[in-house]
């Protein structure tokens, strides 16, 4: 048997197309530990998210995620940094299994990608709306459109988005073949 595997590196709009394509999107962070605390385990939050189809510069793509503002993630996010907290949010699309004789072969073909960015909590209600409607499609094609809008000001104040501005996209695509030959 012999492995014939290829890794792609592919462009932007292939990050923006995973990013866009996984229902769930896992953020990871690490708490900042104080002279009380001892240091904290690294956290991994699933999450609601969509990038945004606006730049914030040249370079940077933005990643907004939706949750319950009561979260950890988001008081974090609030400001105790100017430019936030520092998270990883990594989107996997399972593509298909690769089986073999033998479970020692077997392999996934997958898409994935780790945006690398810092978090801040969006507090203006304008850039909330803007945010909530890529996050809303995300889930259901013109959902927002569909929904009771616009939101009354107690889901306002439940609800929380993070905005990511990201600094560095990684993205990967394990796709294998497998070639099976046998000797008779």
């Amino acid at each position: 048997m012999r492995r014939a595997r290829q890794k792609d590196t592919p462009n932007e709009d292939a990050v923006r197309n995973i990013v866009d394509a996984a229902p769930i999107l896992h953020v990871s962070f690490n708490a900042p530990s104080t002279e009380d605390t001892e240091p904290q385990f690294p956290t991994i939050l699933p999450m609601l998210g969509a990038m945004s189809s606006e730049t914030l510069t040249d370079d940077e793509q933005v990643v907004y995620l939706h949750g319950s503002s009561a979260a950890r993630l988001f008081h974090l996010g609030a400001g105790q940094r100017e430019i936030g907290i520092p998270v990883c949010i990594a989107a996997t699309l399972l593509d298909g299994y690769v089986l073999a004789l033998t479970p020692f072969n077997h392999s996934c073909n997958y898409r994935s990608v780790v945006v690398f960015g810092y978090a801040t909590k969006v507090t203006g209600t304008d850039e909330m709306m803007h945010a909530m409607k890529p996050i809303t499609n995300h889930l259901i094609t013109d959902r927002w459109t569909n929904s009771r809008t616009p939101p009354t000001k107690s889901e306002l104040i439940a609800t929380g988005i993070l905005r990511v501005g990201s600094i560095l996209q990684v993205s990967k695509y394990g796709t294998e073949v497998l070639m099976m030959t046998r000797k008779i």
